[in-house]
């Protein structure tokens, strides 16, 4: 059978919005049985500046938000809208915001060796947000990688070999000729251009029936 839609997922395991991005698209593709969807993840650094050892979370949010007060006021949207979705952000079990670029890596490596992406980025988006999880340390991505059943010696060679960059690197400059600023941004069957931010089920509906 055809697929009726390819859909490439720009995202980055710490960015909130592209979880429940990601819980509302397959909510609607639940609700669409009739139709086949082919869903490919795309990477992309929410914070391409973060140090690899990742920075402490009241740094970044200061930084990023001016104080924390102002990040509480930013994120209560995001928390609503992530009950409304049946998520559990946890956002003050976190004490480091990490450097996803290894995370991305991993799962671009494990999905060749036959793994589903769709399957692990849950993995990181419920370490990260729920457990509070420094999903840039090594420790932490070869949990994941062993609960998946993926080999955790096979994965640690992999994490230390440095391959898999290229990748990210590409995905990189596609986002940059697409004009993607921000994550998730959704790219439907190939178009140069798609959907930008978490959007809801009902217009997932509306937009698949477009197509």
């Amino acid at each position: 059978m055809d697929t009726d839609i390819e859909i490439d997922i720009f995202s980055d395991p710490v960015c909130p919005w592209c979880y429940i991005g990601k819980a509302r698209l397959e909510k609607a593709i639940k609700q669409m049985p009739k139709m086949t969807f082919k869903l490919s993840w795309r990477a992309f650094q929410l914070n391409p500046n973060m140090p690899s050892q990742g920075m402490s979370r009241v740094r970044y949010l200061q930084t990023k938000f001016g104080s924390l007060q102002n990040a509480e006021r930013i994120y209560a949207p995001l928390l609503e809208a992530a009950e409304q979705e049946g998520l559990v952000l946890n956002l003050d079990a976190i004490q480091r915001m990490p450097n996803s670029i290894n995370a991305q890596r991993f799962i671009y490596w494990a999905e060749s060796q036959g793994y589903v992406a769709s399957a692990l980025i849950e993995d990181f988006f419920v370490g990260f947000f729920t457990d509070g999880l420094d999903i840039g340390e090594t420790s932490v991505i070869l949990d994941i990688a062993e609960k998946r059943g993926i080999d955790r010696r096979r994965t640690s060679q992999f994490l230390n070999n440095g391959s898999g960059l290229d990748k990210i690197t590409n995905d990189e400059k596609e986002a940059r000729r697409l004009g993607i600023k921000g994550v998730p941004y959704f790219r439907v069957n190939n178009m140069d251009f798609g959907v930008s931010g978490a959007i809801s089920v009902a217009s997932w509906h509306q937009y698949f029936q477009q197509i």
